[in-house]
């Protein structure tokens, strides 16, 4: 019998709340015949998340003793969907 994996219970951590903004752009198509409707979706940021979020108050002091976004470095998303329904 294998020991549980406890890393996951009694996790106490904290994180402090963030908003975070993100410009994106969405293509999309649908099809419809009849009842039957079929759609696909590919959203992408326009812009990088540390561009949209410019301010006073989404910086920090580094280690540096420098000023930095909170942002720096955090990569961009896309998002590919697709949906099958029926329409009434």
């Amino acid at each position: 019998m294998r020991p549980r994996d406890e890393r996951g219970f009694n996790n106490t951590a904290v994180f402090n709340p963030i908003r975070l903004t993100r410009h994106r752009i969405d293509f999309g198509m649908q099809f419809r015949f009849q009842v039957v409707k079929i759609g696909g979706h590919f959203l992408v940021d326009a812009t990088s998340p540390e561009n949209a979020n410019k301010g006073s108050k989404y910086e920090f002091t580094n280690a540096m003793g420098q000023q930095e976004n909170k942002f720096h470095g955090m990569g961009s998303q896309w998002t590919l969907a697709f949906d099958l329904g029926a329409v009434f």
